[in-house]
């Protein structure tokens, strides 16, 4: 399959795709088409049905023949199914060992799905939810009050929560342990220790516990979304990435801030990590409703890889529906917040995301990504393009 898949990604046709499109719109149409082929596949695999290479040649043709709106939407929909894989296994190792703050928010959202159940014609509409309510994509009366666990969790001090499971005493599972039940679950989990990569400033890097298939949706990019309206409200504007190297663009122009996350730990470091990234009280209440112990969620540790190594990751935009069945009740799983000016987003927003697909098979090794920067600005000596006319489409 890898030789297939490898032998596409050459043949595909720049110059067919220039035809149609500006330069960076021809960057953006081959990473879909390289995101169709990836994710179409693992998903197939996740059916149960292994693809051979007359198979993937198949599914390589037919994907040229699909307009862009059919690609993204086919991408869209196999990242869905997986997105709703990880995130189910984040929240199943948390329920099989009865964490209290996750015993907490399940009882939470029953009663806000209970509180959903229709009304008289007569009742007075329901009232726009900001807040808590908004970043859990509940509706909530005001008389459901939070748990002690969960008030622990918006607060971001947990380290015991004793009386979450009806009054019994139960452990609050450090990341570590969570990481452990996903990686039992999935098959694999993420870690963050000090690069392999031969120079200082790689620091900490991302790593791949267990194996993951080609195609496996990995890791997600947590932190606040900054839209284009939103540029000028984001720490040390227009000299954003000065103290920040943890931002992450889409192609739409949203921006991602990983720093705002941290490492993903319940600690008073990383507390000062958001405080520090954000001024808005009610951005901050949304992040730090999030469950930050998500072990997949720390995507924005990964380091561009040195002269002569490929990435063997892909980076993916996704747009979650958090009215769309499953996700409404797993999103505290979603490590994202939208940045508003003093409003929280409407209930129907689609929350921008960014994820990382493996474009090879992956065993206990770093995770790479290409950075791509932009060859406008000055790039760090410690940058080695992977592709420069990939760097100049992206960027034009």
């Amino acid at each position: 399959m890898l030789r297939s898949v490898r032998a596409w990604f050459e043949g595909l046709s720049i110059q067919a795709v220039r035809q149609r499109f500006d330069k960076r719109r021809v960057q953006q149409q081959l990473d879909l088409h390289k995101l169709y082929l990836l994710t179409s596949y693992r998903s197939r695999e996740l059916e149960g049905h292994r693809l051979n290479d007359l198979e993937v040649k198949t599914l390589c043709g037919a994907s040229e023949k699909l307009s862009f709106e059919s690609l993204s939407a086919s991408v869209a929909r196999n990242l869905r199914g997986q997105l709703l894989l990880a995130v189910h296994a984040v929240d199943d190792s948390l329920a099989a060992s009865h964490d209290p703050v996750q015993h907490s928010r399940a009882k939470l959202h029953q009663a806000a799905v209970t509180s959903k159940a229709p009304t008289g014609s007569g009742s007075a509409p329901a009232k726009r939810q900001s807040g808590l309510a908004a970043a859990v994509g509940m509706t909530l009366t005001s008389s459901q009050a939070l748990s002690s666990a969960h008030e622990a969790e918006v607060s971001g001090d947990i380290e015991r929560s004793g009386q979450a499971c009806s009054g019994s005493i139960a452990e609050t599972l450090t990341m570590k342990a969570v990481s452990e039940l996903v990686q039992e679950r999935l098959g694999y989990s993420l870690d963050v220790k000090a690069s392999a990569i031969g120079h200082r400033q790689a620091g900490d890097g991302l790593w791949l516990c267990g194996r993951a298939p080609v195609g496996s949706l990995i890791a997600l990019y947590p932190g606040i979304v900054y839209s284009p309206a939103h540029y000028r409200r984001m720490p040390g504007y227009p000299r954003v990435d000065k103290d920040n190297d943890y931002l992450q663009g889409r192609f739409d122009g949203s921006v991602l801030d990983g720093l705002s996350w941290g490492y993903g730990a319940l600690t008073a470091h990383d507390r000062l990590a958001a405080s520090a990234a954000c001024n808005r009280p009610q951005v901050l209440q949304q992040l730090r409703s999030l469950e930050k112990r998500n072990p997949l969620a720390l995507a924005h540790f990964a380091n561009h890889p040195p002269s002569g190594t490929q990435p063997n990751v892909v980076v993916a935009s996704y747009d979650a529906d958090l009215n769309k069945g499953d996700l409404q009740a797993l999103r505290p799983y979603l490590p994202n917040v939208l940045f508003t000016d003093g409003k929280a987003a409407a209930p129907d927003s689609l929350l921008p995301m960014l994820v990382f697909v493996a474009v090879r098979e992956l065993h206990d090794e770093e995770i790479l990504l290409n950075y791509r920067l932009s060859n406008f600005i000055a790039r760090p000596s410690w940058y080695s393009p992977v592709d420069e006319a990939e760097d100049k489409r992206r960027w034009a």
